[in-house]
């Protein structure tokens, strides 16, 4: 339940501050295990103290009877304590806790029942004399904690005195020299508690990215938090020659009130591109000349190169999840937790957004695309192609994909709040030309492989589900004005699909709900159909891509020009 970093900040501030100056904290600097076994750490603390100074302390934590056993053994841990801890877990410390049971009288493992930690401060449980107490009390400037610790008896009023006159003397051998006279007048345990409280109102937004290149999972977030936080920790130490040496807590009480609302997504993609395979059908030489410039003999040749390519196969996966809308919890707790366990005593939850199953998405796509192409150039060249050639053709190709979809991050058709859940199985041909250029001197490129594309155009798509897919259901928002039959409609492709319609636009049939038909064509990403109702009501108005693929809305219209109910 506790981290190492916390017990060390509660220990080191419970011994040298927590017991006089409220607002002053230590910090941590580092850690470092000394010694270890089974059931016990020694640890050696670096922390600046309340004035900046860096101090090194040696803590021992202890969690089992073995674990005091070792401690003895391996840390140097006095054996009169390994012993007053071995009794305390046969007793459980007395009064620590009355309503646990005996762990000595219970049939199980005894050191799972005894579930207490224990942190000693190494130097001041090896503290055995007045004058080793006062130098420790100098050195860490603990006079004001042991003034804390004292306790006089009711009624010594000569003994509060002396101890004001100690706190207002300038004398610094006259306060030591009165500390030590009442070293021994606080030993044994004290129970106390802390209070912290911490209000929150903050805006957290995060992307990160998980792994690189073809292969990534990218995550957003986005998070409003308003919180009060009030913790009490209560905790039980023991003192030698009244100065604070061995700690554990007993319990932590937790209660918080919480508002806290916010949106994230997830998206993975794997990608990946096998290149372009590509064979050399024939490379006919279609000339070859010689001609003298003087006693210079030239040679001018030509081929014809012809190959077959698949062009760059690409293929590619995405996954999605998200939060379509904002999601908004608000609520309390209260719990009461121990080193072993966390007991609640109370807690309160409220989902303040709605269905949370309209409010989570997902959706998977994957494509793979092959453009097999056929290439035709001449290549005239001088001498031979080692010294200087330029090659220029034609390259014709069919750029082939295929698309699936599945999910319900692509659009709210009807606009109720509910992401419909779609799919998609669709394959596309276009015809793609281009001109092709290259040229070399002595092998050296002096114009390397170019490709214009001068003309392009869809020609085949299909739609491998039956009677469609349903993701070109379309998104309907449709437009009223007050006291008016008309209704404007709007009609646009959902994302996931979108691109698709661009190149081959969708063809869809629009049933009015009052009997009449009309067609919508070429709908490449938005378009809208206006009508006009005979009377007043609502409509159902469904808009269809093919036979069972459509989206339905309800269009109210009412053209009372009296305002109602006169």
């Amino acid at each position: 339940m506790f981290s190492i970093k916390k017990y060390l900040l509660i220990l080191l501030g419970m011994t040298f501050s927590l017991h006089s100056i409220a607002n002053i904290q230590p910090k941590l600097i580092s850690t470092n295990t000394l010694s270890s076994a089974p059931g016990y750490e020694l640890r050696e603390i670096t922390f600046t103290d309340a004035n900046g100074e860096t101090r090194v302390q040696e803590l021992y934590y202890i969690h089992s009877r073995e674990g005091a056993k070792n401690a003895h053994l391996f840390g140097g841990l006095p054996i009169e304590e390994k012993e007053e801890l071995e009794n305390e877990m046969d007793s459980w410390g007395g009064d620590w806790d009355a309503n646990q049971p005996l762990a000595r009288n219970n049939a199980q493992d005894p050191e799972q029942l005894n579930p207490h930690t224990w942190i000693i401060d190494r130097r001041g449980v090896m503290i055995s004399s007045d004058a080793e107490a006062e130098a420790y009390a100098n050195e860490y400037n603990l006079q004001q904690v042991i003034e804390e610790e004292i306790q006089f008896p009711e009624g010594d009023n000569e003994a509060a005195n002396t101890l004001n006159s100690a706190r207002t003397s300038t004398s610094k051998r006259q306060i030591k020299g009165w500390f030590s006279g009442w070293f021994k007048k606080c030993r044994g345990w004290r129970n106390k508690s802390k209070h912290f409280g911490k209000s929150i109102d903050k805006n957290f937004s995060h992307d990160k990215r998980f792994g690189k290149d073809n292969a990534y999972i990218d995550f957003k977030g986005d998070l409003k938090v308003k919180a009060d936080l009030n913790l009490d920790l209560n905790y039980r130490y023991k003192r030698r020659f009244c100065i604070p040496y061995k700690f554990r807590v007993r319990n932590i009480v937790a209660k918080s009130n919480y508002d806290a609302s916010g949106k994230f997504s997830l998206t993975g993609k794997a990608q990946h591109d096998f290149g372009d395979f590509k064979w050399e059908i024939a490379k006919p030489k279609v000339m070859d000349s010689w001609f003298m410039i003087g006693p210079i003999p030239v040679r001018v040749a030509m081929k014809l190169p012809i190959e077959v390519g698949t062009g760059n196969i690409q293929v590619e996966a995405t996954g999605q999840v998200a939060l379509v809308k904002p999601v908004h919890f608000k609520g309390n707790f209260h719990y009461t937790c121990t080193t072993s366990a966390c007991t609640k005593n109370s807690a309160q939850h409220q989902n303040l957004s709605g269905s949370l199953q309209n409010s989570l998405g997902a959706s998977i796509s994957a494509s793979a695309r092959i453009k097999p192409y056929l290439h035709i150039a001449a290549r005239p060249f001088v001498y031979g192609e080692w010294f200087l050639y330029a090659q220029v053709g034609v390259k014709p190709s069919f750029p082939i994909e295929l698309y699936g979809y599945w999910g319900n991050l692509c659009g709210d058709g009807n606009n109720d709040g509910h992401r419909e859940t779609v799919g998609a199985a669709l394959s596309t041909i276009e015809f793609e030309a281009g001109i092709t250029g290259e040229a070399k001197v002595f092998g050296a490129y002096i114009l390397r492989p170019k490709y214009w594309k001068i003309w392009d155009t869809s020609l085949f798509f299909f739609d491998f589900l039956s009677p469609g897919s349903s993701a070109f259901s379309p998104i309907l928002r449709p437009q009223t004005q007050a006291s008016s039959l008309a209704v404007s409609l709007p009609v646009s492709i959902r994302s996931c699909v979108s691109r698709f319609a661009n190149k081959f636009p969708v063809d869809y049939q629009i049933n009015w709900g009052d009997g009449q038909i009309s067609y919508l064509n070429n709908v490449k990403s938005s378009s809208t159909m206006n009508h006009t109702y005979q009377s007043s009501g609502t409509y159902p108005v469904t808009v269809s891509y093919k036979n069972g693929i459509s989206t339905t809305v309800n269009v109210t219209v009412d053209n009372d020009d009296w305002g109602g109910d006169w």
